[in-house]
């Protein structure tokens, strides 16, 4: 009970809500009050029916947003699609950074790694550690002095891996300059056909990433990480939550910016 107060009541978008009801329901009262008492019945039961549904229409739209049991699900559906796949040894390792700070001035400042780019770059060098055949790209630019693929790549080698094993992408700026640049910087070194690569990206990201990849000519073995769903929420857990609006802010963004490449033939699904 503790926790379920703690979690899911004493949240700052929970006690949003609770505030709102309660100034709704003061208004309410107050306005009862002083409404005339001639006022027929039946208006007086239609003013209230219609606040009724707006206020079941506005709880509900909290839960949609913000409700776990709900929004958990959504995001894993959309996590699930690109599941992690068995690759080859030595095959090459593409890990796509996922924001940083613009205000880090070296490429020691590691935290100024957004989440997503750490576990991005955890999940890299776990592959790298694995496999020491295999070498490793990091992808992405930055707005500062510092670009996400050299933050990446330094962590990446402060592990122990070889510098002469990391290639670094510091240009690109969204998902299909990803697989644009690092088509471009392998170049023929790519070989014939379509090369192998092990991609590495958020759960989320990773169903956009692996279909642009794909599109420019790879053939992806996806390796997910970040996942951020809860399995086995309640069914009752509708209680908003702010962590639960971040996650349907991911969905959401990621959601669009798939249809959006789809609609441009920008991705090609697997096979």
């Amino acid at each position: 009970m503790i926790s379920l107060v703690k979690d899911w009541v004493v949240d700052p978008l929970g006690l949003l809500l609770l505030w709102l009801l309660g100034l709704s329901l003061m208004a309410l009262i107050l306005k009862r009050r002083r409404r005339s008492r001639r006022v027929a019945a039946s208006s007086s039961a239609g003013r209230w029916l219609r606040r009724g549904v707006f206020a079941v229409l506005g709880l509900a739209g909290f839960a949609v947003v913000a409700g776990p049991a709900i929004v958990n699900p959504v995001l894993a559906s959309l996590e699930h699609q690109e599941p992690a796949t068995e690759c080859a040894a030595s095959t090459r390792i593409v890990v796509l950074g996922g924001g940083a700070s613009a205000l880090a001035q070296d490429v020691s400042e590691f935290s100024a790694m957004s989440s997503a780019t750490l576990a991005r770059t955890q999940g890299a060098i776990e592959l790298a550690m694995a496999d020491p055949t295999a070498s490793v790209v990091t992808v992405g630019g930055g707005l500062g002095a510092v670009t996400e693929a050299d933050l990446m790549a330094e962590l990446i080698e402060q592990f122990g891996i070889d510098p002469a094993r990391v290639q670094r992408e510091r240009t690109s700026s969204n998902t299909a300059e990803n697989a644009t640049r690092v088509r471009e910087l392998l170049g023929s070194d790519g070989g014939p056909g379509e090369e192998s690569i092990r991609l590495v990206t958020s759960a989320a990201h990773m169903a956009r990433a692996a279909g642009v990849f794909r599109a420019s000519g790879f053939e992806v073995c996806p390796y997910p990480v970040d996942h951020l769903a809860l399995a086995d929420v309640p069914w009752w857990a509708l209680w908003p939550q702010t962590t639960a609006m971040v996650k349907f802010d991911k969905w959401l963004h990621e959601t669009i910016a798939l249809q959006l490449y789809r609609w441009r033939g920008d991705i090609r699904p697997s096979s």
